[in-house]
């Protein structure tokens, strides 16, 4: 559960990061002024580091998931365990996603208001989208994770139970 520890701090770095962009942002004078580029700059780091957390834990459940199917059916466990895997996904993947694209929506409408192409109201709303939903989806990859490793540990203890 290493793995899934160190992604949930790195999407805590990465909400950090937005939260000081957004700092940065309000703090901005006019477009000439020498913050834009530092807010841009922690912005874009913050959306990076965003989506390779969140893809990060979407293939580490996917990938998991495949392990805990493969040695249900190989072992013929209940396929409830499968279903709790596939539920725990099903939790987790619609908040990461949404939080990813709502950062990523956030990012380039801030391009669109430096080129005077979008008003700022409309990156502002996006931020606080983003925000709201990288809140939501970090506590549940805090859940969810956890609850994956209890199931892990669970089938892990069925299986050298059955071996011994």
């Amino acid at each position: 559960m290493k793995m899934g520890r160190a992604l949930l701090v790195l999407g805590l770095l990465g909400t950090a990061g937005l939260i000081a962009a957004a700092a940065i942002g309000y703090g901005m004078g006019e477009f000439g002024d020498a913050r834009v580029r530092a807010h841009v700059l922690l912005s874009l780091g913050a959306a990076l580091v965003l989506m390779f957390s969140h893809t990060w834990i979407v293939l580490y459940l996917l990938a998991t998931g495949r392990v805990i199917s493969a040695v249900v059916r190989e072992r013929g466990y209940e396929e409830e365990l499968l279903e709790r895997a596939r539920r725990l996904r099903l939790r987790a993947i619609p908040w990461l996603l949404a939080a990813l694209g709502a950062v990523l929506a956030a990012f380039l409408t801030g391009g669109a208001v430096l080129s005077h192409a979008a008003p700022a109201a409309v990156h502002h709303a996006l931020f606080y989208l983003a925000l709201a939903l990288q809140v939501g989806a970090m506590v549940a990859e805090r859940r969810v994770l956890a609850e994956h490793e209890r199931l892990a540990a669970e089938l892990g203890r069925r299986v050298r139970t059955d071996a011994a």
